[in-house]
C-alpha cells in the first residue's frame, strides 16, 4: 500500500512539474507577444520598419546602400536612424514617394545619388547596390544585417521619432536645437523637420 501511494505521489509531482513548465512556456510567449505589440505601436510618432519578408529586393538593397553612404559603413545605429527618416517620409505622404527606392531617387534629395543616378535607380540586389554605392559586397551585407536588427530599429524609432530630414557633420553649424533638431554627437548626422512639409504626420 505504501509503495502504491509513493508511486501515485511521484506521478502527481511529474504532472505538476509538467504543468508548471507549460505555464512558464505560454507565459513567456504572452510576454514576447506583448513586447512585439508594444514595439509596433510605439508612442514616438515613428513609422514602422517592415519585416524582412515585406521588403522588396529593390528597397532592401537601396536602403543598405544609402544608409552606408549617409551614415558610414561602420555606424550601425546611424544607419538605422537614416532609414527611419526615410520610412517616415514614406508614411508622411508629403514627399511623393511610396518606397525606399522612390524616396532615395527623388531628384535633389540624397547627395550620394547625384552623380550616378542611373546606377541608384537600377539597384535590384546586393551586387547592383555595391556598384551604386561604390562599396564591397561585404560592406553592403554588413549594413543590411544592421538594418534588420530589431534593437537598432527600436532605438531609431525612439530617437528619430517623426523626423524626416537630416544633414551631415559639416552642416551642424546650422543645427537648430530649439526647433527640435537632434544628433547623437560627433560623427553622426543631425535630424529634424526642416521644411513646411516635414514630419510624418505623427509628430511630437
Amino acid at each position: 500500500m505504501q509503495k502504491l501511494l509513493g508511486i501515485v505521489f511521484l506521478t502527481c509531482l511529474v504532472h505538476l512539474a509538467a504543468f508548471d513548465n507549460a505555464s512558464d512556456f505560454f507565459g513567456n510567449l504572452e510576454v514576447e507577444k506583448q513586447e512585439a505589440d508594444n514595439s509596433r505601436n510605439n508612442s514616438y510618432g515613428a513609422a514602422e520598419f517592415p519585416a524582412l519578408s515585406e521588403q522588396s529586393n529593390k528597397d532592401r538593397w537601396t536602403a543598405a546602400a544609402i544608409a552606408a553612404k549617409e551614415a558610414g559603413v561602420y555606424m550601425p545605429q546611424g544607419q538605422a536612424d537614416v532609414l527611419q527618416s526615410i520610412y517616415n517620409r514614406m508614411q508622411s505622404g508629403n514627399y511623393n514617394c511610396n518606397s525606399v527606392s522612390e524616396c532615395v531617387n527623388t531628384e535633389g534629395q540624397y547627395e550620394p545619388t547625384f552623380n550616378n543616378q542611373w546606377e541608384w535607380k537600377s539597384i535590384i540586389d546586393i551586387h547592383t547596390a555595391a556598384k551604386a554605392a561604390k562599396l564591397s559586397l561585404e560592406q553592403i551585407k554588413y549594413v543590411d544585417t544592421n538594418l534588420q536588427k530589431f534593437s537598432l530599429q527600436k532605438e531609431a524609432a525612439r530617437f528619430i521619432q517623426c523626423r524626416t530630414d537630416f544633414n551631415g557633420e559639416t552642416e551642424k553649424p546650422y543645427m537648430q536645437s530649439h526647433n527640435g533638431d537632434i544628433t547623437r554627437g560627433k560623427g553622426h548626422n543631425f535630424f529634424g523637420n526642416f521644411y513646411p512639409n516635414s514630419g510624418n504626420g505623427s509628430c511630437f
